[in-house]
């Protein structure tokens, strides 16, 4: 799947605008990028650092 980056809070590492490939896994590490459904709101994708 891909994603749009929208916002700056992942720049540099993700600049805003740019299309990021994703994959689905159940495993994650420290400091893997995440995306996953905003709670608040489940039309929207948030894209976090552990």
């Amino acid at each position: 799947m891909q994603i749009r980056i929208t916002g700056q809070s992942m720049e540099p590492t993700l600049p805003e605008g740019s299309i990021q490939e994703v994959a689905l896994t159940d495993q994650f590490e420290l400091g893997d990028v995440i995306v996953f459904l905003d709670p608040k709101d489940p039309t929207r994708l948030l894209v976090k650092r552990l």
